[in-house]
C-alpha cells in the first residue's frame, strides 16, 4: 500500500498547490480508458514572459507570477474543472462536459488580464 503522504507529493506541484503533470498523465489516462472524450476540452496556458521577469526582476518574482496565475485557475476549479501545473510556466485547464467551456477561458483570460494591470 503507497503512503497517502507520498502520493499526495508525486501528483502535487510544491509551489502552486496545483496537481502536477503526473497527475494530468493519469487523469488524461483514465478518461481515455473510460472513453469519455465527448465534452471534454483541454486549455493550455502559458505564462507569456516569465524569463524575462527572472531575468529583470528575479526568480522570487517570476516565482510570485506563478503563484498568482495558480491562484487564477483554483478560482475556477470545480467538479468538472480541475487545473494541473503542466511544468516551468505551462498550466492546464481540463473541464470535462463544461457548459460553454469557451466563456469559461474568456472569464480566466480576464482574470489574467486584472493581473497583468496590477
Amino acid at each position: 500500500m503507497t503512503n497517502p503522504l507520498y502520493r499526495d507529493m508525486a501528483n502535487t506541484d510544491f509551489m502552486t498547490e496545483l496537481k502536477n503533470r503526473n497527475s494530468y498523465e493519469t487523469d488524461r489516462q483514465n478518461l481515455d480508458a473510460k472513453k469519455k472524450w465527448n465534452g471534454l476540452t483541454v486549455a493550455v496556458i502559458d505564462v507569456n514572459n516569465l524569463k524575462l521577469v527572472n531575468d529583470r526582476l528575479g526568480h522570487a518574482v517570476g516565482d510570485d507570477c506563478i503563484v498568482n496565475a495558480a491562484r487564477v485557475l483554483q478560482s475556477v476549479e470545480s467538479q468538472k474543472v480541475t487545473a494541473y501545473r503542466y511544468g516551468g510556466d505551462e498550466f492546464i485547464l481540463l473541464l470535462e462536459n463544461y457548459p460553454e467551456p469557451e466563456k469559461l477561458l474568456v472569464r480566466v483570460k480576464e482574470k489574467f488580464a486584472k493581473y497583468g494591470d496590477k
